[in-house]
């Protein structure tokens, strides 16, 4: 939490992310190549950087459901 609190005081964005730590929970080779010591297991990233100040803006049509029976 002290990193989401840290960026946002910065004026940036964050978002939580959980599939790159269920790559590197699954692939110990993987984890190795990236200097992460063994017996430590990931428990979620942290995505930081400046946010899209429009990004509920959009110029596409809008997006629908069909659902089929």
């Amino acid at each position: 939490m002290n990193i989401i609190v840290a960026a946002t005081s910065l004026g940036l964005g964050s978002c939580y992310v959980i599939s790159p730590t269920l790559a590197l929970n699954s692939d110990a080779k993987l984890s190795e190549r990236l200097g992460i010591p063994n017996g430590l297991t990931g428990l979620c990233g942290v995505l930081v950087g400046y946010a899209d100040k429009n990004r509920f803006e959009t110029d596409s049509a809008p997006v629908g459901v069909t659902y089929i029976k």
